[in-house]
């Protein structure tokens, strides 16, 4: 499946906006629209904590919304590619775009049994967490960069 996530403008500064378009098949095959979704998911943090909206588009009103994009943003694809490993979901994601992150991997494991103890597979190396480094945050990869 290709993600292609786009950040836009909001009258709040403690949300972030971001539409989606997910497209499924191979990275590299032309894929029919038929065969896309669209989303909006808005991210407010509060003193409470973190509020999340989800909701469906259509195809309108996701090119709508991207017309909208934050100044000196840019939108960011990557190939995801899901699969189960001894009770965890493991997503391997490629990036496509940026050109300047172009092929950085980024694994993210959901456990589905919280105690277990999380192992590899042996055809996968890790190279450092990045769990809380910022630099790995998708906004960070969609702000331009000279």
């Amino acid at each position: 499946m290709v993600q292609e996530y786009t950040y836009v403008t909001t009258n709040d500064p403690f949300t972030h906006k971001r539409v989606q378009q997910r497209t499924f098949g191979s990275a590299l095959d032309q894929v029919a629209q038929s065969r896309c979704t669209f989303s909006l998911r808005s991210r407010k943090h509060t003193d409470e904590g973190r509020v999340e909206e989800f909701r469906h588009l259509d195809r309108k009103n996701y090119d709508e919304f991207r017309q909208m994009r934050v100044p000196g943003t840019v939108p960011v694809q990557r190939w995801t590619q899901s699969f189960i490993w001894r009770d965890h979901v493991f997503e391997l994601d490629t990036v496509l775009a940026p050109e300047r992150l172009r092929g950085t991997l980024k694994l993210a494991v959901e456990c589905l049994e919280p105690e277990q103890e999380l192992e590899f597979p042996p055809f996968l190396k890790v190279q450092k967490e990045v769990t809380e480094d910022s630099n790995y945050y998708t906004w960070a990869w969609a702000e331009e960069r000279s």
